[in-house]
């Protein structure tokens, strides 16, 4: 199905994000580029991008960036499930509202990032979640627009029925 060849072109295309060399002064603030994106196609086709999908892309991105494994996994599906459960109201908001949420999300997942950290005995300072979520909050509206404008482009609809 096309559905699944983009989805998992854009998601493939988001994996070298968090593994990019970048300036030790900015990697407390990288975006989380791969749950942005999950989150986008959880919202455009929830029937095709749900909790399994999640899961998938978590334990890749897990084995990418040499995590314990299950750490983006159980973030990934946790948040995704909310997003497909709250689908239908989310998309109603403006942008700017849905980046409040995104914010919201992206500080769960850190939250769980730090257990998962905690009881594998790599603690990280809570103050370091902000700034990814605050990031990636801002660059919400402006992805949303991109990605939109590419499944629009390339004529992806979901099919009621």
């Amino acid at each position: 199905m096309l559905v699944h060849r983009l989805e998992g072109v854009d998601n493939e295309s988001s994996f070298p994000y968090p593994i990019l060399t970048m300036p030790n002064w900015s990697l407390w603030a990288r975006p989380e580029w791969v749950l942005l994106v999950l989150i986008y196609w959880a919202l455009a086709f929830p029937e095709h991008c749900g909790v399994l999908t999640a899961g998938c892309v978590g334990l890749l991105q897990d084995s990418l960036t040499a995590s314990p494994l299950g750490k983006h996994m159980i973030a990934f599906a946790l948040i995704t499930a909310i997003v497909v459960a709250m689908h239908r109201r989310f998309r109603m908001y403006d942008l700017w509202y849905q980046a409040r949420f995104i914010f919201l999300f992206v500080l769960i997942e850190y939250l769980i990032f730090y257990f998962v950290d905690k009881l594998a005995g790599n603690p990280t300072l809570l103050i370091m979640m902000f700034a990814p979520a605050l990031i990636s909050a801002l660059i919400w509206p402006w992805l949303m627009v991109v990605l939109r404008g590419l499944r629009r482009r390339f004529g992806l609809t979901a099919k009621i029925g």
